[in-house]
């Protein structure tokens, strides 16, 4: 009889190339019309206000990005306009630098002489706007983008202030030892059963077992191997897919667009459970800890610098929302990290 299990493999792994690249077609993307790139959706936002238009356009311009040419050019665009979260972030921060303010409201406590030359250059944009008027679109922006802006080290320390590190006897901590504890005692039975489990898989009929491995493997999306369901995991999580290609980025394997490009895969994405591994080992490394909850007593600087590779790939994460993700990974994989 011909095995013709190797065509069916080569057939499995063109279905899969062919079901990924029509996934990818049905994604919508968007160009930005500030820094001409291309991103999906969630990435970017179609600002409409005219006002947001302005101060988006003004922030390019404070940091000598476009020309004032190019910038009143801008401004005579249609309605739709899509523009990354990328850009809202650093318009919040050059304003904020700029004004020399730290929270929307300091904005009545800035220097006339300040406030008097950014309108300045508001009005070489809109001839037509009053000081009113720009103390309005410039507070209405900052309110409703502040929590879109980068956190300074104040905010780090602010933040560590309200952290509470876990007591030794928390419920939780004397939960995982018992379980842990009720693992070990079931392992010990293990080695007796060895040798007959040797014996069992030698019986097996090889060819079949081969037959349906090949029906049960998926394609990891990461180092692109073929395996069975049992080494793989099926990764439906946007928060997981993130930090599984952030600890490629840290392991300098792909680059920022290719982190990119995974980020837009679809919902089911197959990953080796060895990338939890170098995940978590990467994460624990990086960090400079040794269990979840040291995360809580990890280095500013060093959460700060993680926090801005992150920033890169998806630019609306706050810096709260980063470290619960960070915890609940770190909690959730805790027990793949190598020995």
């Amino acid at each position: 009889m011909i095995d013709h299990t190797e065509d069916l493999g080569k057939m499995y792994d063109e279905v899969l190339e062919d079901i990924s690249a029509l996934d990818m077609t049905t994604q919508r993307h968007r160009r930005c019309c500030i820094c001409n790139d291309v991103k999906i959706d969630g990435y970017m936002k179609n600002v409409t206000m005219d006002s947001e238009k302005l101060l988006l356009i003004l922030g390019c311009l404070f940091r000598k990005e476009i020309s004032m040419i190019d910038a009143r050019e801008f401004l005579t665009r249609p309605a739709k306009t899509y523009v990354c979260h990328f850009h809202f972030t650093e318009t919040i921060d050059t304003l904020y630098e700029r004004l020399q303010i730290t929270c929307p409201y300091d904005i009545y406590k800035c220097s006339a002489d300040i406030l008097q030359k950014t309108f300045e250059s508001v009005c070489e944009l809109r001839v037509h706007t009053t000081f009113t008027q720009y103390i309005k679109i410039l507070l209405d922006f900052l309110e409703r983008y502040d929590h879109m802006r980068s956190p300074t080290r104040q905010d780090l320390l602010d933040y560590y202030t309200t952290l509470v590190e876990p007591s030794c006897d928390d419920p939780r901590v004397q939960a995982v030892e018992e379980e842990v504890a009720g693992m070990l005692h079931e392992t010990e039975g293990l080695g007796n059963n060895y040798n007959e489990a040797l014996e069992c898989s030698s019986s097996l009929d090889m060819p079949k077992q081969r037959h349906q491995d090949i029906h049960n493997s998926r394609r990891c999306c990461i180092c692109n191997d073929v395996k069975i369901d049992g080494y793989m995991k099926n990764v439906t999580m946007d928060n997981e897919k993130l930090l599984l290609i952030l600890g490629c980025v840290f392991r300098n394997e792909i680059s920022m667009i290719d982190a990119h490009g995974f980020l837009t895969r679809p919902a089911k994405t197959y990953v080796c459970v060895l990338h939890f591994k170098e995940t978590i080992d990467t994460l624990y490394e990086k960090l400079q800890i040794t269990c979840p909850y040291d995360i809580y007593k990890c280095s500013a600087d060093i959460l700060q610098k993680t926090f801005e590779s992150m920033c890169e790939l998806r630019v609306h994460t706050t810096f709260t929302q980063y470290i619960k993700i960070l915890l609940d990974f770190l909690e959730r994989y805790d027990h793949m990290r190598a020995p």
